[in-house]
C-alpha cells in the first residue's frame, strides 16, 4: 500500500507544481486571453492556442511559430542508485526522448517537425530544496537547435525536474519546453517564459 500511496502522491505532486497562482507571481497584461482547457488554465496574447491533456499542454501562437510546453508524470527511481544518480539518467533519457520525438513529428521541442536537433548546452545538474513529499528534487536545463525539413532555423530552451519520493521508491517528473525561430529567438523567449509561468492545473473547476 505504501508504494501505491507514493505513486498518487507522486502524480499529485506533479499537478499541484501549477494548482494556484503563487504569491509574487506575474500578472497577464490587459490584453492578454484567459483560456480554460480543462484541466489546464492558462493566459496568452490574443490568437495563440492550445491542445490540453491530462499530463501536458502545448500552446502556440497562431502560426506556431512560438512554442510553450509543459508535461508532468510519475517517473522511475532505481533503488540500488544515490538520488541524484537517478536524476542524472532520468535527464539523459528525457533528453533523447524528446530530441527523437521531434524529427518528422509535431509537438516535441518544436510545434512543427524537426529534420534534425541537437542540444548546444547542458547545464549543470542543481538539487533544490526538499519538501515533505520528496526528499530530493533535482533540476536540468539545456538549450536547443533544431532545423525544418525547409531549412529553417529554430532555437529553444529545457527545464527538467525530478524528485524522488520521501519513502525512496518512486519519483514525478516535470518540463518546460519553449521554442522559437533562430532569428527572434532571443526577442521572443521573455514573452514565452511569461506564458510558462501563467499556465495553471485547475483540475475540474476551471
Amino acid at each position: 500500500m505504501r508504494g501505491a500511496r507514493t505513486f498518487v502522491a507522486a502524480c499529485v505532486a506533479g499537478l499541484t507544481v501549477l494548482s494556484a497562482l503563487p504569491a509574487g507571481a506575474a500578472n497577464p497584461p490587459g490584453n492578454w486571453t484567459r483560456h480554460e482547457d480543462p484541466p489546464w488554465t492558462w493566459y496568452a496574447p490574443d490568437g495563440w492556442i492550445a491542445a490540453a491533456g491530462a499530463n501536458d499542454i502545448n500552446i502556440s501562437s497562431p502560426t506556431g511559430s512560438k512554442w510553450v510546453k509543459f508535461g508532468f508524470s510519475a517517473a522511475p527511481v532505481d533503488a540500488t542508485q544515490t538520488d541524484a544518480a537517478n536524476a542524472a539518467a532520468w535527464f539523459a533519457y528525457w533528453r533523447t526522448q524528446m530530441a527523437q520525438s521531434s524529427i518528422n513529428a509535431f509537438g516535441g521541442l518544436y510545434s512543427k517537425p524537426l529534420a534534425s536537433d541537437r542540444y548546444t548546452a547542458l547545464g549543470a545538474i542543481q538539487q533544490l530544496p526538499a519538501t515533505q513529499l520528496y526528499r530530493t528534487r533535482w533540476r536540468e536545463r539545456v538549450t536547443f537547435a533544431g532545423v525544418r525539413p525547409n531549412g529553417k532555423r529554430i532555437k529553444g530552451e529545457m527545464v527538467m525536474d525530478y524528485s524522488v519520493s520521501v519513502y525512496g521508491d518512486s519519483g514525478a517528473e516535470s518540463f518546460q519546453i519553449r521554442s522559437a525561430p533562430r532569428r527572434t529567438f532571443d526577442d521572443v523567449v521573455g514573452q514565452l517564459r511569461l506564458v510558462q509561468s501563467l499556465i495553471f492545473y485547475c483540475g475540474s473547476v476551471c
